[in-house]
């Protein structure tokens, strides 16, 4: 009985310390992946914009081009009228 009960102790000891290890190393990681998010926020501020401003353009010329098109239809739809 003895013998069992010092290896069931011992087991339950080393499974709480291997517990807290697990718990020490969660915690690192959350920070280190707090860490990176931060360091990632502060980075995509310029990156994004300048990324934002390219599509935004881009869409805003396709926008502007549908619009003259339109136009010119419109214009030729009522020339052919006059004619």
């Amino acid at each position: 009985k003895k013998k069992y009960r010092e290896r069931d102790q011992k087991t339950k000891r080393q499974k709480e310390i291997e517990k807290e290890r697990r718990k020490r190393v969660g915690q690192r990681v959350k920070e280190r992946n707090k860490e990176q998010k931060l360091r990632l926020r502060q980075k995509k501020g310029k990156r994004e914009s300048s990324k934002q401003k390219g599509r935004r353009t881009k869409m805003s010329n396709k926008r502007n081009k549908e619009k003259e098109r339109k136009k010119k239809k419109k214009k030729q739809l009522i020339n052919n009228q006059n004619i």
